[in-house]
């Protein structure tokens, strides 16, 4: 059958023609939704990677001012003088702090989507700014007594208790995103190596 009897046969047949054009219609409406269809599945497994990339450098920030915590910590509860402590202060971690507080400042933690990662977040934030705020208050001071020290340090440590448990918190709400989102091999393993 070639394609000229086939013509032929439209062209003689009374309501082929219509039979043909209605075909058409019907295949260029089904074809249009299929193109709709391809073009939200895109469109959403874009938004999905910007929302893991989002995740991704919102926890890279959050673990780096974590872990900065958790070093100071670890130098206040070692029993550390005050003249070693205010060294390693302002040499090393009022610059970090600094850092992690901009850092953290910057990010728009509304687009963390979830109650658990904003509140997690905020409460670290909050330590991290008090903890600036007590070092900060207490090496300005002039006379800066032993026991002004003990109670800067412990203000400190109970901070850095929150900090941890803060970060703890936002580890586990970045696990438990980590399997509604099937996030990437390198972001799911972060997670994972993390995990309480």
């Amino acid at each position: 059958m070639s394609w000229e009897s086939i013509f032929y046969w439209i062209e003689h047949h009374p309501g082929a023609a219509s039979w043909v054009q209605a075909v058409g219609a019907i295949a260029s409406i089904w074809a249009a939704f299929l193109i709709g269809n391809k073009q939200l599945r895109k469109q959403n497994q874009i938004r999905d990677e910007e929302k893991r990339a989002r995740l991704h450098s919102f926890y890279a920030v959050v673990k780096s001012a974590a872990h900065n915590v958790s070093t100071f910590g670890s130098l206040l509860s070692s029993g550390n003088s005050l003249p070693a402590v205010e060294e390693n202060w302002k040499l090393i971690f009022a610059p970090l702090f600094k850092t992690s507080q901009r850092a953290i400042g910057n990010l728009p933690s509304h687009e963390l989507g979830n109650y658990e990662l904003v509140e997690s977040f905020h409460s670290l934030a909050g330590s991290i700014d008090l903890i600036i705020t007590a070092v900060e208050r207490g090496l300005q001071s002039d006379a800066f007594a032993d026991q002004e020290f003990a109670y800067m340090r412990e203000e400190v440590l109970v901070q850095c208790r929150v900090c941890d448990l803060s970060w703890k918190r936002f580890e586990l709400a970045c696990k438990d995103l980590n399997h509604s989102w099937k996030l990437p091999e390198h972001l799911r393993s972060m997670v994972k190596r993390h995990a309480p």
